[in-house]
């Protein structure tokens, strides 16, 4: 059978946290240990996610926990990187790109998504993600895809987790022509 782990990645741009919850399942004899699964995501997830990212957003830690038994206490590591780019005055820190996690099947519980803070004012114009925004985040999605896949070459397999029980893999990301909004939450606040 087959070990669902929830992984959240928390980060902060100008003073407000961020953040987002992915799923993996690993399907072998043995299950790793969460520090583990926080050492291959640091290693690949946020180097993937954060290299297209301005040197604003932080990328602060990873927490690791059991996604079918949330009993268990979870790993928590610290990352502290920053991103890839150089650094934006002008980003919107409550807009996000949307990145679209699909499956094989269709349904809204059946697909995903993602909000990756702080969109460059020259990818969005009249209330859209242009196609600089779209490719900005090309290199990345094909990165995740190979590794976490559908012929992943990581053992582990990226999938969207149903909110009662099990799970589909998913097959396809994209980014969204529409921004997401996010909340502004501050340090500290609301966690």
């Amino acid at each position: 059978m087959a070990t669902m782990f929830k992984v959240i990645f928390q980060g902060v741009i100008y003073g407000s946290l961020w953040q987002n919850v992915v799923h993996f399942t690993h399907d072998a004899p043995v299950s790793p240990e969460f520090f583990e699964v926080a050492d291959e995501m640091n290693a690949n997830w946020v180097e993937f996610w954060r290299l297209p990212q301005p040197n604003n957003v932080l990328w602060q830690r990873i927490i690791v926990s059991d996604a079918l038994n949330e009993s268990l206490n979870p790993f928590v590591k610290d990352v502290g990187k920053a991103g890839g780019q150089s650094s934006d005055d002008e980003l919107h820190p409550s807009l996000a790109y949307t990145i679209q996690k699909r499956t094989n099947l269709s349904g809204p519980s059946n697909r995903g998504r993602m909000m990756m803070p702080a969109p460059w004012k020259g990818d969005y114009k009249s209330g859209l993600i242009g196609p600089a925004g779209i490719q900005r985040w090309a290199t990345a999605i094909s990165s995740t895809m190979v590794r976490y896949g559908p012929f992943h070459s990581s053992v582990y397999r990226l999938v969207v987790k149903h909110k009662h029980e099990g799970f589909e893999p998913v097959v396809s990301m994209a980014v969204s022509p529409f921004p997401g909004h996010v909340r502004s939450r501050k340090v500290g606040v609301g966690l």
